[in-house]
C-alpha cells in the first residue's frame, strides 16, 4: 500500500488545515495518526466516517483493518482512538479467536518510531529510547482495550451500502469556501455600479440645437422653451404637476430674485448674495408653460474680468412665493447665438442615486481588502488565520471612510489616522487578525500605510472612470 496516496487521499476528503495525517502500514493492517493543532478539537463521527470513505474510495483489497488515532501535534500518545472495522472482519468475528492474548508482539509489528513526530529534538539515545519503550507500551494497551473491552465504530465500507450515504452528501469544495464572500461582496458592487450608470444615463440631459418637440407648444419663445428643455430636461418638465396653481406675478419675482441670487454666487460674490447690494447687470424671465418659467441672468465677476450669464428653469410650489427650482447652470455668454452645453462636472463629489452610499462602501470595502491581503502577503507584521477575516476588517475600515467622508470635520490627516487607530483596535478584538509586535515598528507602520494607500487610491482611479462613464 501507497503511504503518501493514503496521506494525499485523507487530506483531499479532509480539507482541514488543523489536522496532519501519518499512516503506518503494517502487512494487512493500517493505522492511521491524526495530529491536531492544539487548540483544535474535531468531531470524530465526522471525521470517522471521512476517514472511512476516503480509504474506501482507494479500493485497497490487501486491507483487512483500518486503526485510527488523534493526538495533538507533537505528541507521542494518542488520546482518543477507535477501529473502522471491514464487512470481513464482521463476518468473522464469531470465528475469532478474541481470548487469546499469545504473542501479541508478533501478531502486530508495532510502527517504528521514526515514523512518528517528536516535540522536541533528542539527542540522547537512552531518552530515545525509553520514550520509543513508552509509545509501545501505550499503544499495545490501547489495542489490548480494543479487543477486550472497546466498543469500536463499526462502519460498514460496502460500496453498495453506506459508503454511497458519505459520498453523496454535498460540500462545496474548499476554494470555493475560502473566496465566496470576497467574489460575491465584488460582483454585488459591481452590479451595483452598472446599474447606477445606467440609471444615471438614462436621465442625463443632453442639449441639442434641434428645437425639441415639446417646445411645439409652448406659449413662449422657443429659444427660451429650448433652453429649458437643454437645463431641466423634457421627462422633468412634462411631470411638474400643473394643477396647482398658475405662475402668479409673486411667484415670477420670487423665482428672478432666486435666479440673480445664483448668478451673484456663480460670479464669485459668494459673502453677499443678496441682490439689493449686488445688483446683476440684466436678468429676464418668460413664461414657456402655464407652469414652467425660464429666466436668464448676467453679472460681472467679482475676481476676474468679463461677465457670467445664467439661466434658471422653474415651476410652480407649495405656495406662490416659493416656486421650485428644477434646474440652473451657467450658460454662453452670446446665448442664444451658441447653444447651452451641459457644463462638465470633473470635480463633482461621486453621486449614484440611492446607491451612492452602498457603492461607496462596496469599493471601500474591496480595496481594503486588497490592501490587507498584500501587507499580509509581504510578511510586514500582519498575521491573518483565514481569509473572511480579511473581509471582516475591510468592512470595519469601509464603514469607517464612509462615515469619515461624510463629516466636513475630516480631512485626509483626519481620515488616515482614524483608520490606523481602527487597525490597531481591531488587532485587539479579533483573534485571527494579530499584528506581530516583534517586528520592527517602521516595518508595522509601512504595513498599515500601504492598507490605507491601496485603498485611496484604488478608490480614487475607480471614481474617475466612474465618473467618466456618466
Amino acid at each position: 500500500m501507497d503511504r503518501e496516496l493514503i496521506v494525499k487521499a485523507l487530506e483531499r476528503a479532509c480539507g482541514n488545515k488543523n489536522l496532519r495525517f501519518q499512516v503506518v502500514v503494517q502487512e494487512d493492517r493500517l493505522h492511521i495518526y491524526v495530529n491536531r493543532k492544539a487548540n483544535y478539537q474535531p468531531d470524530y463521527v465526522i471525521l470517522a466516517e471521512t476517514v472511512a470513505a476516503a480509504i474506501a474510495s482507494l479500493k485497497l483489497d490487501s486491507l483487512n483493518a483500518v486503526w485510527l488515532y488523534s493526538r495533538q501535534l507533537g505528541k507521542l500518545e494518542p488520546d482518543w482512538q477507535t477501529t473502522l472495522e471491514l464487512p470481513t472482519q464482521i463476518n468473522s468475528e464469531s470465528e475469532a479467536t478474541v481470548g487469546s492474548t499469545e504473542n501479541l508482539d508478533t501478531e502486530i509489528d508495532f510502527p517504528q518510531f521514526e515514523d512518528f513526530p517528536v516535540e522536541d529534538s533528542i539527542d540522547d539515545a537512552g531518552l530515545l529510547q525509553d520514550r520509543e519503550m513508552v509509545h509501545k507500551t501505550f499503544l499495545k494497551a490501547e489495542i489490548i482495550n480494543t479487543l477486550y473491552s472497546f466498543t469500536p465504530a463499526k462502519i460498514d465500507l460496502s460500496r453498495n451500502q453506506q459508503l454511497d450515504k458519505v459520498v453523496t452528501k454535498f460540500s462545496l469544495p474548499p476554494v470555493i469556501k475560502k473566496f465566496f464572500l470576497p467574489v460575491v461582496w465584488t460582483l454585488t458592487t459591481v452590479i451595483l455600479i452598472v446599474l447606477s450608470i445606467v440609471s444615471n444615463n438614462s436621465s442625463t440631459v443632453v442639449a441639442s440645437e434641434q428645437i425639441p418637440a415639446l417646445c411645439n407648444h409652448t406659449i413662449g419663445s422657443v429659444n427660451y422653451c429650448r433652453l429649458a428643455v437643454d437645463l431641466a430636461g423634457e421627462k422633468s418638465i412634462a411631470r411638474s404637476p400643473r394643477n396647482l396653481f398658475p405662475l402668479s406675478e409673486v411667484t415670477k419675482n420670487a423665482a428672478i430674485y432666486g435666479c440673480e441670487r445664483y448668478a451673484n454666487f456663480k460670479a464669485g460674490s459668494s459673502a453677499n448674495l443678496a441682490t439689493q447690494q449686488t445688483p446683476v447687470i440684466y436678468s429676464y424671465g418668460e413664461k414657456v408653460f402655464s407652469h414652467i418659467y425660464v429666466i436668464e441672468a448676467e453679472q460681472k465677476k467679482a475676481k476676474q474680468p468679463g461677465n457670467i450669464k445664467v439661466g434658471c428653469v422653474y415651476t410652480t410650489g407649495k405656495i406662490q412665493r416659493s416656486p421650485k427650482l428644477l434646474a440652473a447652470d451657467v450658460i454662453p455668454s452670446n446665448w442664444p447665438a451658441q447653444s447651452y452645453q451641459k457644463s462638465a462636472k470633473l470635480n463633482a463629489p461621486l453621486y449614484l442615486g440611492i446607491y451612492t452610499n452602498l457603492i461607496s462602501l462596496g469599493l471601500n470595502t474591496v480595496f481594503a481588502a486588497l490592501g490587507i491581503a498584500l501587507a499580509s502577503w509581504l510578511d510586514l507584521g500582519l498575521k491573518i488565520d483565514h481569509v473572511d477575516t480579511i473581509y471582516w476588517v475591510a468592512l470595519i475600515l469601509g464603514i469607517v471612510q464612509l462615515i469619515t467622508a461624510s463629516l466636513t470635520a475630516f480631512g485626509l490627516v483626519g481620515a488616515i489616522a482614524l483608520s490606523i487607530l481602527t487597525i490597531l483596535v481591531m488587532s485587539l478584538l479579533i483573534k485571527d487578525f494579530q499584528i506581530n509586535w516583534n517586528y520592527s515598528y517602521p516595518l508595522i507602520a509601512l504595513s498599515m500605510f500601504m492598507i490605507i494607500a491601496v485603498q485611496f487610491l484604488l478608490y480614487g482611479l475607480c471614481l474617475g472612470l466612474i465618473n467618466s462613464l456618466i
